[in-house]
């Protein structure tokens, strides 16, 4: 199993005219921009190194997740990701499928992307 994160452009208005009854309608829609995919055996990593629910869950932090607000706590879950290798790659998944060098990796491609788009919208499906 596995995490997927979406980010997306804030949605857009597009109206039309039913050509029967002549009523306008209006639907919304969000452009992906990027997306990324983590497997949960990296979990109990990211319980240990604080990052979580920041990546799992962001809307319990945040009432409409963006990438300018889980950016911050991104680099410095990276800082400690980074000074406590020895004591966090133990919780690494023996069969190989979630590894510490695996979400170093993928938090540093996060923070990258966060970066690049600032004001996306973060959506998550387990």
């Amino acid at each position: 199993m596995s995490l997927d994160i979406y980010l997306r452009s804030d949605p857009e208005v597009h109206e039309c005219q039913c050509p029967n009854c002549g009523t306008v309608h209006s639907a919304s829609k969000s452009s992906l921009i990027t997306e990324f995919n983590i497997t949960h055996n990296l979990s109990l990593i990211a319980k240990k190194s604080y990052l979580y629910t920041t990546i799992w869950h962001p809307e319990e932090l945040f009432p409409t997740p963006r990438a300018l607000n889980v950016y911050p706590i991104l680099v410095s879950g990276l800082d400690f990701l980074l000074v406590s290798k020895d004591s966090l790659s133990k919780y690494s998944d023996p069969s190989g499928w979630g590894t510490y060098d695996q979400f170093v990796k993928f938090v540093r491609e996060y923070i990258a992307a966060c970066k690049e788009y600032p004001t996306a919208l973060i959506e998550t499906s387990s």
